[in-house]
């Protein structure tokens, strides 16, 4: 690197591209109790849906969940959702009728 050539570097110590998730680290989430690697550490509902196979289907909501109290988290297929390493999702039924066997996914 000459004198007048700088590298951009946060005050974190992360060049501007590893700053912005660019590095290739992988994650294992769960849907549904099955294991998944990912490298992303950003993922819409709609890329979520696409990773088992067959992909999740419309007929099934996918939500995230929250340990602890509280309430878990519905994923639209246009939200964003931070991946974490062991961050667990599962699906239901969209639409549930009492007392109907949930025959989507028996």
């Amino acid at each position: 690197m000459s004198e007048t050539e700088t590298t951009d570097t946060r005050a974190n110590g992360k060049t501007p591209e590893e700053d912005h998730g660019h590095q290739h680290k992988s994650y294992v989430i769960f849907i549904d109790r099955q294991q998944f690697k990912v490298e992303r550490d950003v993922m819409s509902g709609m890329e979520l849906r696409a990773l088992p196979t067959p992909p999740i289907g419309q007929d099934r909501d996918i939500w995230e969940e929250i340990p602890g109290p509280g309430d878990d988290r519905k994923i639209n297929d246009a939200d964003v959702v931070t991946v974490k390493e062991g961050t667990h999702f599962f699906t239901t039924p969209r639409a549930v009728t009492p007392g109907a066997p949930d025959a989507a996914r028996s």
